[in-house]
């Protein structure tokens, strides 16, 4: 008696509570491929607004890089010399250390698809600076258009580049996502990047991107470093965009991460940890600020 009695409980909670304790839901029925096409033609709707956005702004936009000596000296040699970016070649005579943290204002503006940018060094390992027209500084890796990462994997003309698959829903930051896999169907062009990436589903702007390692600019180069380590590479590549303004997101983090590990006993060398926080976003066009 008291087992038929718990039996019919549980089965009274389950139709009460049909979702308790549920993961978010996994995109498999019939439906998806439709849902799929909605999500896809309302991202490439977002991405021509972005693309076609004149925007001034300027921010705060801090720089951390991170550099491991945990590695045999033997096996620096085999770094490349390499980057993120074709138009922002990291600096590689700086000062060898562990960490330097760098914070810039960061003026952009775009106008007719004319872009003009500048950065102001106010800020170097604490010291304090006022140097105008400065380069990234970074000593290994660098980067470019954070802003318009978005239009590569949802802009009209790139969507018959991938095969999108829709992974689930989840919550991101207060917001409502869907989560979408996009693989190249030409992996071996260079130019082509896959990953995950999370869509608001108010509005189906982008609030994240993660890539594949693979997909990362002149990974083949960097697995020479992990094949001298006896290592697999694990890099993290990620964008965050949650700063919003007038339909628009704009990027608040940019990061890449370098990290092996070692084919026996698993253990783990992060050889360089690139970070970019951007905020205090003020927008010259109405003078609206952000994130004060």
């Amino acid at each position: 008696m008291k087992h038929t009695f718990i039996s019919i409980l549980c089965l009274i909670l389950v139709f009460l509570f049909p979702n308790c304790g549920s993961s978010p839901r996994p995109f498999l029925n019939e439906d998806d491929s439709n849902i799929l096409k909605t999500i896809l033609a309302k991202a490439s709707d977002y991405c021509a607004q972005l693309n076609e956005s004149s925007v001034s702004f300027v921010c705060r936009e801090k720089i951390k890089e991170k550099r491991s000596y945990s590695l045999p000296q033997k096996n620096l040699k085999f770094r490349p010399n390499q980057w993120l970016s074709d138009y922002n070649p990291p600096v590689r005579d700086l000062p060898k250390k562990g960490k330097n943290v760098f914070v810039f204002e960061y003026r952009f503006s775009r106008k007719d698809y004319h872009i003009e940018e500048n950065r102001t060094l106010l800020e170097e390992n604490g010291q304090i600076k006022h140097e105008e027209n400065v380069h990234i500084k970074t000593k290994y890796y660098s980067y470019e258009n954070v802003f318009f990462k978005p239009i590569v994997f949802f802009g009209e003309s790139f969507q018959d580049d991938y095969e999108y698959t829709l992974i689930k829903e989840d919550n991101y930051k207060g917001e409502r996502a869907y989560i979408i896999k996009a693989i190249s169907l030409s992996p071996k062009i260079s130019n082509i990047t896959y990953g995950k990436i999370w869509i608001c589903q108010s509005d189906f702007s982008v609030l994240k991107m993660e890539w594949e390692q693979t997909s990362i600019k002149n990974y083949g180069g960097t697995a020479i470093i992990a094949i001298s380590l006896h290592a697999l590479p694990n890099f993290k590549f990620s964008a965050e965009f949650n700063t919003e303004h007038k339909g628009i997101r704009f990027p608040t983090q940019f990061r890449f991460k370098e990290l092996y590990i070692l084919k026996r006993g698993g253990k783990r060398y992060i050889r360089t940890d690139l970070s970019v926080e951007y905020s205090n976003y003020e927008f010259l066009n109405g003078k609206a600020q952000l994130e004060k």
